[in-house]
Formats: C-alpha cells, structure tokens, sequence
C-alpha cells in the first residue's frame, strides 16, 4: 500500500507539474500580446484639450520629473504682459514663437531642456 500510495503521489505530481507549465507559457502567451497592445497605444495626454494650461495627471507627473515649475515660472513672468487678453491659440502661438526664440538664441537649448538645465 506505501507503494501504491507512492505511485499517486507522482502521477498526482506529474499532472500538476504539466498542468503548471501549461499555465506558465499560457501567462508567457498573454503578457507577450498585452505588451504588443500596450506598444500601439497612443503616448498619453500631457494637456487637458478644453485648456491650454490645465495638465493631466500624466503631464502632472511628468512635469514634476522634469522640475519644470522652476523653469516656467522664470519664463512666465516674463509673458504675462503679452499673454494678458489672447484667445488659447493666440497664447499657444506666443508661446510656440517664445519658444523658437529660445532655441535660436541656444544651440544647445534643447539637450539642456531635457536635462532639465534651463
């Protein structure tokens, strides 16, 4: 009867085993297509579209990693005046011309924005 008992036990344990590769490749399986899903996702908003300057909990985020608070609010004071009774695509359109002067006047503009040096 131990024999016996013995041969279940590893005929139960095989069949889990089996069982459990299974389940693994079909997770392998899974999380291989969700990946290629996620891949074909549009990047996520970074503005709310009903404001120019409300941020979604994404731009949120990702203004707080760029520290960019310190950089616009050296900037903003300086386009307050110009900004002060424009519609949102007068704003944008200040800010996009702002924007390309700072650029022409710094080569290097760019690589310091993304490493948060300006």
């Amino acid at each position: 009867t131990t024999g016996r008992i013995n041969y279940r036990m590893s005929k139960w344990e095989g069949m889990v085993e089996t069982e459990l590769k299974w389940l693994r490749k079909s997770i392998d399986s899974i999380d291989a297509k969700i990946s290629g899903i996620l891949e074909r996702l549009p990047t996520p908003k970074l503005v709310e579209t009903s404001s120019p300057v409300r941020l979604t909990r994404f731009g949120k985020k990702d203004s707080e990693n760029l520290s960019i608070n310190n950089w616009t609010d050296d900037h903003a004071k300086r386009l307050v005046h110009e900004a002060s009774g424009k519609q949102e695509i007068e704003i944008f359109e200040t800010r996009d011309k702002y924007i390309a002067c700072l650029v022409d006047e710094d080569p290097d503009f760019n690589e310091k924005n993304s490493q948060g040096n300006i």
